[in-house]
């Protein structure tokens, strides 16, 4: 299944693993480590972190993981790293007859935005807001597929979704839910690499740092010597992280 030598390489479950080769960057596969769907601050963390994660660095892992929990705290992030990609697959009526037993994240951002018609198959992004809010996340170079009316008043939008600075970027997203998506969904899939001990001590709360905090400059990723038989048994053991 893999073409090709690789220096180290993370199983998280079934087709779904990072490969770091003997030279190039890093190859991801499966919709742990790649989905459109995917929140983009998720996506990033797990490319900053499993480099060095591969590489046996687990202070670099950490250090990936706190500046992205401090972007998160900060607001730094814009409101599209957040807001996740989806695919609408039932119709307004269809919704609209099971809402009174259950809420769904996105339909209710389309909504709460002021929609009241959208057509099976349309793609959206949204994200969870302050107060338990769902919002919908529309962009300048973004249409409102199967719709001619014009962006809705209250879909928010960034003019620049790459400024830092954009003023018309809401950055009101949930801090603390997306801090347990970033903990619970994101680092959650590095664990089959580390022993229980070191992945609390590399995720752990850095506003909440611990009298007894394991050091890490000594710790190692679980390794698993892989070996390859057409090669010389001294060049024939990349590592396998599971």
């Amino acid at each position: 299944e893999f073409d090709g030598r690789y220096a180290a390489m993370l199983s998280h479950e079934p087709k779904n693993y990072a490969l770091q080769p003997y030279d190039g960057p890093l190859v991801l596969r499966g919709v742990a480590f790649r989905s459109r769907r995917a929140e983009p601050f998720g996506e990033a963390f797990l490319r900053r972190a499993l480099e060095p994660l591969l590489a046996g660095d687990l202070i670099a892992v950490q250090d990936a993981y706190i500046a992205t929990v401090t972007a998160l705290r900060r607001r730094a992030l814009p409101t599209r790293d957040v807001a996740a990609r989806v695919r609408l697959t039932k119709s307004p009526e269809q919704y609209l007859a099971a809402r009174d037993t259950r809420h769904e994240l996105v339909y209710e951002a389309v909504l709460a935005s002021g929609r009241t018609t959208w057509t099976i198959g349309e793609h959206v992004r949204v994200y969870r807001a302050t107060r338990g809010r769902s919002r919908l996340l529309v962009e300048p170079s973004e249409e409102i597929e199967g719709d001619d009316a014009p962006i809705p008043a209250d879909a928010a939008q960034a003019r620049d979704p790459c400024n830092p600075h954009d003023p018309h970027d809401p950055r009101d997203y949930d801090i603390e839910h997306y801090l347990r998506v970033l903990r619970d969904t994101y680092a959650a899939r590095l664990v089959r690499a580390l022993s229980p001990e070191d992945y609390a001590a590399v995720f752990a709360d850095p506003e909440q740092p611990s009298l007894f905090a394991r050091p890490l400059r000594d710790a190692r990723p679980i390794l698993t010597p892989m070996a390859v038989p057409e090669l010389a048994p001294e060049t024939a053991s990349p590592a396998l992280y599971r």
